[in-house]
Formats: C-alpha cells, sequence, structure tokens
C-alpha cells in the first residue's frame, strides 16, 4: 500500500518535473528567437 502510493507520488513527480523542463526549453528557444530577430535587424 505505501510502496503503491509512493510510486503514484514519484510518477506525478516525474510528469511535473517533464513539464517545468519544456516549459523551460520553450522559454530559452523563445529567448534564442528574440536575440537571432535582434541580429537580423
Amino acid at each position: 500500500m505505501v510502496l503503491k502510493k509512493s510510486g503514484e507520488e514519484f510518477e506525478k513527480y516525474q510528469l511535473s518535473q517533464k513539464k517545468v523542463e519544456k516549459e523551460q526549453s520553450l522559454k530559452e528557444i523563445e529567448s534564442d528567437i528574440q536575440n537571432l530577430k535582434k541580429l537580423i535587424e
């Protein structure tokens, strides 16, 4: 019972970590695009 619960919590944690990592990489990409736009102008 306890192991199952902790496994579920760990899965939730992993999913939220993946979401945070995706959002972070999107922000980095947006930042890179902004920097490229400045270089082009």
